[in-house]
């Protein structure tokens, strides 16, 4: 290599005479200056003139060294002789097309208006595209710069050629005085620790150039550099100045930029996380920042919104609902039983999910809505509960989701009248008890046929059972039933339930359905926690920054979750709101107290976790969830600014801060519903077990005398059911015998809604709230409106 080297060296200095000057080389115009070296340029040539005439040989020799060291693949400069120039050593060389990446922002060859708040880009911002393009061109040219062993040492925007004549475009690199031939310049360094300092100091400086760059490049602002200004070397102790030099330059101009592009080139600038042995930048070679620009470009509606700072600091950490990660395997596996269920073919099919609480069950089962959407078809969600496993009345199972669903609730409307006549007239088998098995084997046949009726080609049904560790006998025994049916067809069943908490009747019913291969298909799945990297796409995804910024911090919140995604988002909030993920409004980035975060001690139960949380939420928040828990797993907003006895900004303050800490989330404008029933468990366990009966109490008294008169229809089912939990409070007879006509009430409408095991209750509670004064003159006729009733 040296004997090469010299060769050139010796057959470029043939024609060093000021007199052989080429007549093209007539007129230049100087294009960079540093303190080793002038770039002047003409339409076709280019010449380096050196300043120092004694290092000459020198510098040629780094030169052409590292052109000896650059593939054929990289664009580079083609040398053609030494001369000299303006009585110096001069290095002649082919000119490479195209602009200086100066010239180009300089002199309008980059149009583009400020992006504004919330417009998402690149789909609106055809300039940010195009500089977003510019930035991928130079990050790759330095990639080949650094695979080859090489570090450029002088990275900036003078120093790097822009061509458009391609259809992508493409940069050069040039003016190599400064560059490092990693190979050359460890042979003489013995000790391993030094050189492995001198290495990462050579690689830290083209990382801290490029950011610079890549701020110049994406928000349109040149750095100018200063002449012969204070270029850092490797051995400088003004490294640290640089870097807040650039950073100082990126917070004047960021505030139109995406912030996730700002947490990029600040990341290449400062640190983002605070803890010992990490004090450094996170990017560990340009390869990791072309990974995270191509990610920016391939998201746009995620990691290039421009959002207001200020938003970041006064409002709760947003982590958008629905979204999913990882489970590849699990989820072709459920488009597979779609895909199958679609042909129509001559067996049920049905797709099970089981795992912990906040294995993500219920996400992945949604992932089916858009294949589903597209097929004209309706998902429908049944969720058992477990203060009442029972899924007790085709109006608590269809009407009241279904009806929701334009397709489906004219099917309804039509169905429902006819379903008493079907089922035949069950006051002549009502004995005093809960309904009749005859009625109950009857009701079980028609919940099949109306999942047959409600089903078609050209309108599919996915109808969702979850949380079936809830279900009682009698609903395992209906769900079976459907399940098995072998007349449905166009209905994907799918089945959720928690492996810590089965019960012996589920797990049986499970194994007679795989069983019977012959007769259903099933698909069974059990989740486990999500992979590290999913982790780390999470909260990119939550901060808007790069993957390989945050991964330390993803790295911590795997290990402390055990990648279970409920736990994931709720730990994310729960630093944020104790500040140990913050945003800087001085470097316009989150950052991180990692060594804090490393050692913070967490409870492994989820719903011990959950409530610890919540119990660090401001008092009022607090008092507005236990309110909240009372009314169920969805409540009626209305309902509950009665129960709550808030005004409408403070109902509205409350509804906006549930629902950006992922508490809460809206069905419709009115109805809300808890983000995750572990979320609900946690909020009801706010009020201690010996006020929950008097809390509830509290709350449906509160409901039945704010309500009117002519809207009290509407809420009765929430005030009866809360004032029978803390039925046995009340002394009064007059008292105990209103509760039991409200029951008479909410059981009548039950009923005319078909909803009979849900009216037979109603109507047993306030036989029972009677009592042995069911006789007396003032209670009579109430008492027999009851028994006939139930």
């Amino acid at each position: 290599m040296a004997s090469q080297l010299s060769n050139s060296i010796n057959e470029l200095s043939v024609g060093n005479n000021s007199n052989n000057i080429d007549s093209e080389a007539r007129a230049y115009q100087v294009v960079h200056e540093s303190k080793t070296a002038r770039i002047f340029r003409s339409k076709e040539l280019g010449i380096k003139v050196f300043n120092d005439p004694n290092n000459t040989n020198k510098a040629l020799r780094l030169e052409l060294q590292v052109s000896f060291y650059l593939p054929s693949s990289i664009a580079q400069r083609k040398a053609l002789r030494v001369d000299t120039y303006q009585d110096l050593p001069a290095l002649h060389f082919e000119w490479v097309e195209g602009v200086t990446a100066c010239e180009w922002l300089n002199n309008g060859y980059n149009e583009t208006q400020p992006m504004q708040l919330e417009d998402v880009a690149p789909a609106d911002d055809p300039a940010l595209t195009k500089r977003l393009n510019v930035a991928l061109a130079i990050t790759e040219a330095i990639c080949g710069f650094h695979e080859c062993g090489v570090f450029h040492g002088n990275i900036c925007l003078e120093n790097i050629l822009l061509d458009f004549s391609r259809p992508s475009c493409s940069a050069t690199l040039i003016d190599y005085s400064e560059s490092v031939i990693l190979s050359d310049s460890l042979y003489s360094i013995r000790d391993q620790q030094e050189r492995k300092a001198f290495t990462m100091a050579a690689k830290q400086k083209d990382l801290n150039d490029l950011g610079v760059v890549l701020y110049s490049i994406i928000s349109n602002h040149p750095r100018h550099t200063d002449r012969y200004d204070d270029q850092v070397s490797l051995n400088d102790d003004t490294n640290e100045q640089r870097k807040k030099k650039g950073k100082s330059q990126l917070i004047q101009t960021a505030d139109n930029l995406p912030l996730y592009l700002v947490s990029l080139v600040s990341s290449l600038l400062t640190p983002v996380a605070k803890y010992v042995g990490h004090d450094e930048v996170q990017y560990k070679h340009p390869r990791q920042v072309l990974a995270d620009l191509h990610l920016a470009i391939s998201k746009p509606d995620i990691y290039l919104k421009v959002h207001r700072w200020a938003d970041f600091v006064t409002k709760p950490l947003f982590i958008p609902q629905g979204s999913f990660y990882g489970r590849r395997t699990e989820l072709s596996m459920l488009q597979n039983s779609f895909d199958v269920m679609l042909k129509g073919g001559n067996k049920p099919c049905v797709f099970i999910a089981s795992g912990y609480a906040g294995a993500g069950k219920t996400s992945l089962i949604q992932q089916i809505n858009k294949p589903l959407t597209q097929s004209n078809g309706h998902m429908i969600m049944l969720e058992c509960d477990y203060n009442d496993a029972m899924i007790n009345s085709i109006q608590d199972m269809f009407g009241e989701r279904v009806a929701e669903r334009d397709c489906l609730h004219s099917a309804l409307e039509e169905s429902m009248p006819h379903l008493q006549v079907l089922m035949g007239r069950q006051e002549s088998e009502s004995h005093g008890d809960s309904v009749s098995q005859a009625l109950k084997l009857r009701w079980k046949f028609q919940l099949s046929n109306l999942v047959y009726a409600i089903s078609s080609q050209a309108h599919p049904i996915t109808l969702v059972f979850e949380d079936l560790q809830w279900a009682n006998t009698d609903a395992l025994d209906t769900i079976q039933l459907i399940l098995t049916d072998s007349k449905i067809r166009y209905c994907l069943f799918c089945m959720t339930y928690r492996d810590s908490d089965v019960q012996p009747k589920l797990t049986e019913m499970v194994d007679d359905l795989l069983k019977k291969e012959e007769e259903v298909l099933v698909w069974s799945v059990s989740l486990g926690p999500i992979e590290k990297e999913y982790v780390n796409c999470l909260v990119s995804e939550a901060l808007c920054m790069p993957p390989t910024v945050v991964e330390p911090l993803a790295s911590v919140i795997c290990s402390k979750t055990g990648g279970m995604i409920l736990f994931i988002t709720n730990f994310l909030k729960s630093l944020h709101e104790e500040r140990l993920i913050y945003f800087n409004l001085t470097t316009l980035r989150w950052e991180f107290e990692l060594e804090k975060i490393i050692h913070k001690e967490i409870s492994t139960d989820i719903v011990d976790f959950l409530s610890e949380r919540i119990t660090r939420l401001p008092g009022q928040i607090q008092a507005g969830l236990k309110i909240a828990a009372c009314l169920g797993s969805t409540f009626d907003l209305t309902v509950f600014q009665k129960a709550n006895k808030s005004s409408d900004d403070v109902t509205k303050d409350f509804i906006s801060f549930a629902k950006a800490s992922g508490i809460l989330q809206e069905l419709s404008p009115n109805q809300f519903t808890w983000s995750h029933d572990q979320l609900y468990q946690a909020a009801y366990n706010l009020t201690p077990m010996n006020k929950r009966e008097s809390t509830h109490l509290l709350v449906g008294m509160r409901i039945y005398l704010s309500a009117e008169d002519d809207v009290i229809m509407s809420m009765i089912h929430e005030i009866v059911r809360n004032m029978n939990i803390g039925a046995h409070l009340i002394d009064e007879p007059d008292r105990k015998a209103e509760l039991a006509h409200l029951n008479l009430v909410a059981g009548t409408q039950s009923k005319k809604a078909s909803a009979f095991y849900t009216a037979s209750k109603y109507f047993m509670t306030g036989i029972d709230l009677l009592g042995d004064n069911w006789q007396d003159t003032d209670y009579y006729d109430l008492a027999m409106k009851l028994f006939n009733s139930a």
